[in-house]
């Protein structure tokens, strides 16, 4: 009798518990959302291309999601990008309330700099990018450089912003795969002070994407200020046919493969990734509302006002480029890493 009572008071417990419980799993995303605040975090200083995207995004996307929760942009700048990168991934809410506009060289990071990562990129719920865009490394014409033979003859300061960046990883992978003689000028805050720099002649080159190039200096390819000498990406720009692709300008194989990492930044940044582990009918929801913006008539003329380019790629398809970047061997990876870092 006692062991019947005593079982019928733990089934009532559990009957209590499971229906608390009920609520929550079954709260749709608009119940969530509704009067709930989205935080983007850029990872770099506000002014650069990240900036302007997010801040675009931030305008347009509250309406998509269900429930039009506020959205606003955080700045979170700090080791090329990776500093932000591993907040989301490690510390910030996984309830969908913050969102991380990822750096470009996410996957590549993680390949050749591991000891400071500390994230997964394809654990990452990926919700898509705004624009793919390639990386576009340009000298002041000024001295003398037209290609990227001229640089393995001649020494170059490049201005970047820290390791984790492209600014960094380009012309790095250009010296150790191309045999380039650039010296890299760390410790610039920013694009914009980056191209700064080389408008000051404290630098005279930078690797920044096609975008960046074309939203902050786009009158320097038209007057000759600079010369564009190598593009890197899965497709050649529209507007830079004549602009090599590094990976017509190596013949080894292994060197293409490197390049072919690194050409993994063109679909990546400037769009949006959760952390791991999302409840799955919030992931659904910041897709859809995300399709949904990249396609609003009003994102796209105001898009255009702000001289921002958009060629859009969903979560689901950002998620298998992901994995697939990052099915590489050790050895090339090992190979990778000595090239772009140096690393004996």
């Amino acid at each position: 009798m006692l062991r019947n009572a005593t079982f019928g008071a733990l089934a009532s417990v559990l009957t209590i518990l499971v229906a608390g419980a009920a609520p929550a799993t079954a709260q749709s995303a608009e119940d969530f959302y509704r009067g709930k605040t989205v935080t983007i975090t850029v990872p770099f200083d506000a002014g650069g291309t990240y900036s302007h995207y997010a801040l675009l995004a931030a305008d347009f996307l509250a309406k998509h999601i269900p429930g039009n929760p506020n959205v606003i942009v955080h700045h979170m700048p700090g080791a090329g990008g990776i500093r932000a990168t591993n907040y989301v991934f490690n510390a910030a809410a996984r309830d969908g309330t913050i969102l991380l506009m990822p750096p470009d060289t996410m996957a590549v990071s993680e390949i050749v700099q591991p000891e400071g990562i500390k994230y997964k990129s394809d654990q990452f719920t990926w919700i898509g990018t705004i624009v793919q865009t390639n990386a576009v490394v340009a000298v002041r014409a000024d001295t003398g450089v037209k290609s990227v033979e001229d640089l393995r003859k001649k020494e170059v300061a490049m201005a970047s912003t820290g390791k984790g960046s492209q600014t960094f990883l380009v012309p790095a992978m250009m010296n150790g795969v191309m045999g380039t003689k650039m010296k890299i000028v760390m410790g610039y805050a920013g694009s914009a002070r980056s191209l700064l720099s080389m408008e000051q002649n404290e630098t005279q080159g930078l690797s920044v994407t096609w975008g960046a190039w074309k939203l902050q200096r786009p009158q320097w390819f038209k007057d000759g200020f600079v010369v564009p000498v190598m593009q890197l990406g899965l497709y050649k720009e529209p507007d830079l046919p004549q602009v090599p692709m590094a990976q017509d300008l190596v013949k080894d194989p292994d060197g293409k493969k490197i390049i072919g990492i690194v050409a993994s930044m063109s679909p990546l940044g400037r769009g949006l990734v959760a952390p791991p582990e999302m409840p799955r009918n919030r992931v659904e929801a910041l897709r859809a509302a995300f399709d949904r913006t990249v396609k609003d008539a009003g994102f796209l003329e105001e898009a255009k006002k702000r001289n921002l380019d958009v060629n859009p790629l969903g979560g689901a398809e950002l998620q298998k480029i992901m994995s697939e970047t990052l099915k590489i061997s050790p050895e090339l990876a090992d190979k990778a890493r000595k090239a772009i870092m140096g690393e004996g």
